[in-house]
């Protein structure tokens, strides 16, 4: 799976997750699944090192706009 459908798999996934939350443990619980130092947005951002010039431009972009979208609604 390509990193950009992997961006996407998560924004999907992060939406679903806090539209069903029902408590603050459950919000961190999402928040250190998606952006804690293991979480999957940031697996996918020290993936980058591995793309070519133009895919880290595009895959930086648009993990930085989740990363930023996330933590608004967290």
């Amino acid at each position: 799976m390509d990193s950009m459908a992997k961006l996407a798999e998560i924004e999907q996934s992060f939406k679903k997750e806090v539209e069903t939350c029902h408590d603050i443990q459950h919000l961190e619980d999402i928040r250190i699944k998606y952006l804690g130092r293991k979480g999957e947005l940031t697996t996918v951002l020290r993936s980058i090192s591995s793309l070519s010039i133009q895919e880290k431009k595009e895959v930086g972009r648009q993990a930085n706009i989740l990363k930023n979208l996330f933590s608004d609604k967290l």
